[in-house]
């Protein structure tokens, strides 16, 4: 995404519904949020946690540990 984002956008556009100007906004928003290294940066991840309860998908913030797996990364 970061080597192609004219790509990125195109991609992302037809999966999101949005036009080139709203869908290179939230790939200008989205992107500092990732990591080159492929691991999820701990303020994202309790971001995203504290998400679900703020939209009342759940009642309380899950137990992010098993729902992140980086074991697969290398060390």
């Amino acid at each position: 995404m970061r080597n192609d984002k004219a790509k990125a956008i195109d991609i992302a556009k037809e999966i999101m519904g949005t036009d080139v100007a709203t869908t290179a906004e939230v790939y200008d928003a989205m992107m500092p949020m990732f990591n080159e290294d492929g691991r999820c940066k701990p303020k994202v991840v309790a971001v995203l946690s504290q998400s679900y309860v703020d939209m009342k998908a759940l009642p309380e913030e899950p137990e992010m540990r098993k729902l992140v797996n980086e074991s697969f990364l290398p060390k």
